[in-house]
Parts: structure tokens; C-alpha cells; sequence
């Protein structure tokens, strides 16, 4: 007669065991998430950085027109000067 081994019986979890496994699911599913995160912002970041040289040729083009912009109309209002009546209330002489 032979004798089979007989296959070894699986004990139930602890509930001390059952708590860990699901203390490492749970933080590998937090890590999974924080991942995808960390992704996202990580690409945000990276596209602001490429666009800073952009952004600050435009910031100082606005500066540089914005300038332009006050001297020309200093300008124009050196011109109005004596021209009779009021230009900023919009009088004139024929009112």
C-alpha cells in the first residue's frame, strides 16, 4: 500500500495577518495613486519651465510697448495744447 503525502492544510489568516496584508494593499494602492500625481505635476512643471523664455520675452515686449504707448500720448497731448477748448471733458471753441 503506498502512502500519498498528504497536501499541508493552509491555516486561516490571523486577524494581526489579515491587517497587514491589507495595511500593504491599501499603502500600495495610496502609492499608486500619489504616482500618477507625482506624473501629472511633474509634467505641469516641466511644460512651465519650457515656457518661462516665452513668457518673459512677452512680459518685457508688453513693458517695452506699454512705454511706447505713454510716450505717445504724452505726446498727443503736448498736441491738443492750444487747440481751444477742452479735449478731455470733449469741449470745443464751437460749444
Amino acid at each position: 500500500m503506498s502512502t500519498q503525502p498528504q497536501p499541508p492544510q493552509q491555516q486561516s489568516p490571523t486577524p494581526s495577518q489579515r491587517t497587514l496584508e491589507a495595511k500593504a494593499a491599501f499603502t500600495a494602492s495610496l502609492r499608486s495613486a500619489g504616482t500618477n500625481y507625482d506624473a501629472e505635476l511633474r509634467d505641469r512643471a516641466r511644460t512651465l519651465q519650457q515656457n518661462a523664455a516665452a513668457l518673459d520675452k512677452q512680459e518685457a515686449e508688453l513693458a517695452r510697448t506699454t512705454a511706447d504707448l505713454g510716450r505717445q500720448n504724452e505726446q498727443w497731448g503736448k498736441g491738443f495744447v492750444g487747440c481751444g477748448g477742452d479735449v478731455g471733458r470733449g469741449g470745443g471753441e464751437g460749444e
